[in-house]
């Protein structure tokens, strides 16, 4: 299998696809989306790529081609749609393939560089011929024979670092090895569940009364809930993580780790009403309701003054995109992303609102993503970069006050909200 691989340190002139062969044992992963870790350039540096297609070559076509080293991602990051917008991006906006990408994902998905060095096999005492080079050298040795980039910064300063770094590497006197590891990873919780019958944890919680207190505290309270969090069971019954770990000894409790989400508080406004057009808003939704029907949709102007009621012609249009079945987005300007806003749709559409903004903390911002991407929020509430959000079946794009300059982004890629909502 050959891969069409984008590889994230080209510059524009010769950003394109280039051509990978995938081990055999990694065919089953390697898939469009899925980001991987491949040899690039003369001197085969190790970096990021994202896989654009996979297609069966012939033995021959397979000979000069460098190998995929590792599948970073069980699953693909971007589905096909999102990569066929990434490459809109590049060609609207003169941006390289992983620039668009990097719009694209969110934060929490990136993935940071870790340089090791480990001394080669063979390398004899001072072959280094440079002082610092050498200085290096036995830093690395004295570190056990093998150091991470950055250990070997708290020692020397960066730029004589990185050229010793190259002399060795060069004269193969040290050998690199480079990890990618997301920024960001999944919060998770520890549960404990009962691993015996409810008779025989009771009854081992009845001789220890005296002897273990706490132990005997969290079978008593496992043995009537079956399963709960560990932090909330300490704090109940006072027990400690050795607690937890004598009883999984001893067969009484499994310990597991259970994702869990970090979502922005949002409380939804209890005075909330039904939604109820007047005669011109009825006219508004009519014609947009009619327009979405339609095989080719397209795009509409909704026109009105501030405090003209727009935003009950949005309720209602979005209320039939998720009756639908389908996901609906509404994009509003930096300034107008309002807890009062928040408020109102949460209390007409709960649990199914998911909300994106700078604002955020990475890991809120990561978790909202991954919300959206499962299915779980069907309604995307954001500013400009929302756009970009991972919306299933995606119905309905709403893109408030669309006169407003903060939907011009001011960093490359610079594209226009407007613009990739079409």
């Amino acid at each position: 299998m050959i891969a069409q691989i984008a590889v994230s340190s080209a510059v524009y002139a010769m950003d394109k696809p280039y051509a990978y062969l995938i081990p055999a044992q990694m065919e089953r992963l390697a898939a469009p989306g899925v980001r991987v870790m491949a040899p690039f350039g003369r001197g085969n540096r190790r970096l990021e790529g994202m896989i654009l297609s996979v297609s069966e070559q012939p033995d021959a076509a397979m000979k000069k081609l460098k190998t995929v080293e590792k599948i970073l991602d069980e699953t693909p990051v971007l589905s096909q749609e999102m990569l066929r917008l990434a490459a809109f991006l590049r060609d609207r906006y003169f941006c390289t393939f992983y620039d668009a990408v990097r719009a694209i994902l969110p934060a929490g998905v990136w993935l940071s560089a870790h340089n090791r060095y480990a001394v080669a096999p063979d390398a004899p005492e001072g072959a280094a011929r440079s002082p610092v080079a050498q200085s290096v050298l036995q830093a690395v040795r004295a570190l056990g024979g093998s150091a991470d980039e950055r250990a070997l910064r708290k020692q020397f300063q960066d730029e004589p670092l990185q050229k010793a770094l190259r002399i060795l590497l060069d004269q193969k006197l040290l050998i690199s090895e480079t990890d990618l590891m997301r920024r960001v990873g999944d919060k998770t919780e520890q549960i404990a569940t009962l691993a015996a019958s409810a008779d025989d944890a009771l009854s081992y919680a009845a001789s220890k009364r005296r002897a273990a207190p706490l132990q005997a505290a969290v079978l008593e309270m496992l043995a009537s809930i079956g399963s709960g969090c560990v932090k909330e069971i300490c704090y109940f019954t006072g027990a400690t993580a050795a607690t937890f770990r004598r009883l999984e000894t001893l067969g009484y409790l499994a310990l597991s780790a259970q994702p869990i989400l970090r979502r922005p508080e949002i409380r939804p406004d209890e005075t909330a009403e039904p939604v109820v057009l007047n005669a011109e808003q009825q006219v508004a939704f009519d014609g947009l309701s009619q327009q979405a029907s339609r095989p080719e949709p397209g795009v509409a102007l909704l026109y009105g003054v501030t405090g003209s009621g727009k935003t009950a012609v949005y309720l209602r249009l979005i209320a039939q995109c998720l009756a639908a079945g389908k996901s609906a987005m509404l994009l509003v300007p930096e300034i107008a992303l309002t807890p009062q806003l928040l408020s109102l749709f949460a209390a007409h559409f709960g649990d199914q609102v998911a909300v994106l903004h700078s604002s955020l903390r990475v890991g809120e911002r990561y978790d909202e993503w991954k919300r959206i991407r499962s299915g779980a929020a069907r309604l995307v509430i954001g500013t400009r970069s929302a756009v970009f959000a991972p919306a299933n079946d995606l119905g309905l794009i709403l893109l408030d006050e669309e006169q407003e300059h903060t939907y011009k982004s001011e960093n490359t890629p610079r594209y226009h909200a407007r613009e990739i909502a079409i």
